[in-house]
């Protein structure tokens, strides 16, 4: 079992995870924070970053997906694989970014303007949130 615990945002007050994200290949990867979106059905990334990043094809589009402003309509893509990452601040040097086991594969993602993590990811773990201000991901 693997349990990773991040803190919300104490300025927004929203839950972001610290996530990669890999295209065709393993080179073809970006790490990023994505808010997560307990009311989002599916997860999103900037449509640019797909374009210039991960190179992955558009399957289709979602018409009528409900947003807070109305719907919208949204092309999408699946993503070979999703993985939270683990942060790490060494005294000296660099930060470190390291994979964590807590990942899936093939994951429809919507191309839109922010990085979000839906439940279509979420959904996959064991996801908590804490009255002290942390979320819980576990396996």
């Amino acid at each position: 079992m693997t349990k990773v615990e991040f803190p919300k945002d104490a300025v927004t007050g929203h839950y972001y995870l610290p996530i990669r994200i890999y295209g065709k290949t393993d080179t073809n990867a970006l790490f990023t924070s994505a808010l997560v979106d307990t009311g989002a059905t599916k997860c999103m990334i900037p449509t640019i970053h797909n374009d210039k990043v991960l190179n992955l094809p558009v399957l289709g589009m979602n018409h009528d997906v409900r947003v807070a402003g109305g719907s919208m309509a949204y092309p999408y893509v699946s993503i070979p694989r999703i993985v939270i990452a683990k942060v790490e601040f060494p005294p000296i040097g660099s930060m470190v970014v390291t994979d964590t086991d807590l990942g899936e594969r093939n994951v429809e993602t919507w191309l839109g303007d922010t990085f979000v993590v839906g439940m279509n990811f979420l959904g996959r773990f064991d996801v908590a949130l804490k009255k002290r201000g942390v979320i819980i991901v576990e396996t």
